[in-house]
């Protein structure tokens, strides 16, 4: 999807009209700031995205909708001063969004972020983004707007009722939520009785000594260990089914090894747990290619439907109910003649699991399925300040970093949409 930016408009009209001016190729630059380079990056997202993952091209338009809302936020952090750009740290993600084939999607390129905090502790903010890593993120004790800022984890006695308004307790603490207020309590030291690995101090577990319960210092590579228990020195160490000794946990597994949790494959690979363990495989390239799940199909726009890798079926085409043929965003709609039909946008319409098929709801509507059945009915998303059960009745489509949350405020135990902060 290839949009003209204001910047490649007016070099075009001054070579358009011939009017002798001369364009600032810095200017021109997309990739100079965060906020010139953000709309350009979702740009090259979505398309990738409608390339590789068959999404419906309607659904690229709501993705960039909410492009568009992050992108505004982007730019107004960015000229307060409390975000900046490291463009040699993205660099490698561009050059795979712009290479043929999906390895921008299928590999970590992307997963660096090259916006840069520069709100230290104790600064206003606005979103996450802004906090300085050393930082929990952005919480808001009062939910005031003013109020908000960066904040660190938890000590010994710090408030920790979550939801967004305070930060999560630091590695040596946890919190106690038995009281009316949640407090941030110290983790238990080695040798002292113990429920749960979770009471532990970092680098300790729950094991049995002596027939009783006590914080243990972990264990170190290629000691023996009990799989499923929280014996080995995390997060570098996980406990090996096949030896049951401490080993190094891999995230780079090639193509035939274990990618028994917390192990992952290398990019580009997929986990496949169809048999006793977990094994990395490579992805089928071919459209036709035998498969037993869809992430076995790496060909662009292909999902594993009847036990081979198929091309998805765009808008108005052919399908077969509950065989998920159709491109994302679409549905398999059943009738005289079942065909792939957009998400519906009217309120009342049928929505979640119908019939095999998953069907969600259109811009400004969500799934309203009482008591968690598998089949709603859209509604439109509900105002700030309405009571919500979950994010979804508050509303936030395509990608976008601005969320509307759902909390309970500061002595409440009623949940309402909260709206975000205006940058």
């Amino acid at each position: 999807m290839t949009r003209l930016r204001p910047a490649l408009l007016a070099a075009l009209a001054c070579a358009l009209l011939a009017t002798g001016c001369i364009p600032d190729t810095a200017k021109l630059d997309p990739f100079r700031s965060a906020s010139t380079f953000c709309p350009v990056f979702f740009d090259l997202v979505t398309a990738k995205l409608g390339e590789c993952s068959g999404m419906a091209p309607y659904l690229a338009e709501v993705y960039y909708a909410g492009s568009a809302e992050s992108c505004a936020w982007v730019t107004a952090s960015e000229k307060a001063g409390r975000l900046g750009f490291d463009r040699a740290s993205i660099q490698p993600c561009l050059d795979a969004l712009k290479a043929p084939g999906c390895a921008a999607l299928q590999g970590s390129a992307c997963d660096i972020s090259p916006f840069v905090p520069k709100v230290q502790a104790g600064g206003h903010c606005v979103n996450d983004l802004e906090c300085v890593a050393s930082t929990a993120g952005c919480y808001n004790p009062d939910q005031a707007c003013a109020t908000s800022r960066c904040m660190n984890l938890g000590g010994a006695g710090a408030r920790c009722l979550g939801r967004g308004i305070d930060p999560s307790c630091n590695d040596s603490n946890w919190c106690d939520s038995s009281g009316a207020n949640p407090v941030c309590v110290p983790k238990l030291a080695a040798g002292q009785p113990c429920s749960s690995s979770f009471y532990c101090q970092t680098g300790n577990y729950c094991g049995l000594v002596l027939a009783t319960y006590q914080c243990t210092p972990q264990r170190s590579r290629g000691a023996a260990c009990t799989p499923g228990f929280d014996e080995c020195l995390a997060p570098s160490l996980y406990c090996d089914s096949a030896s049951s000794t401490c080993e190094l946990v891999r995230t780079d597994a090639p193509v035939g090894d274990s990618c028994e949790y917390p192990n992952r494959c290398a990019d580009g690979l997929w986990s496949d747990y169809s048999g006793a363990t977990c094994i990395c495989r490579a992805k089928s390239q071919a459209v036709g290619a035998p498969c037993t799940s869809s992430n076995a199909c790496g060909a662009p726009g292909t999902r594993c439907i009847s036990s081979t890798c198929q091309l998805l079926s765009a808008e108005g085409a052919s399908c077969t109910p509950g065989l998920d043929q159709c491109q994302g965003g679409l549905y398999c709609a059943s009738g005289s003649s079942s065909r792939c039909a957009r998400w519906p946008v009217q309120a009342g319409a049928t929505c979640g699991t119908v019939s095999g098929e998953f069907i969600s709801c259109g811009p400004g509507l969500y799934c309203n399925r009482p008591g968690g059945t598998p089949t709603g009915t859209c509604a439109p998303t509900v105002a700030p300040g309405a009571p919500c059960p979950n994010y979804d009745e508050c509303g936030s489509d395509g990608f976008s970093f601005v969320r509307t949350q759902c909390q309970a405020p500061p002595g409440s135990t009623v949940q309402v949409c909260v709206a975000p902060c205006p940058p």
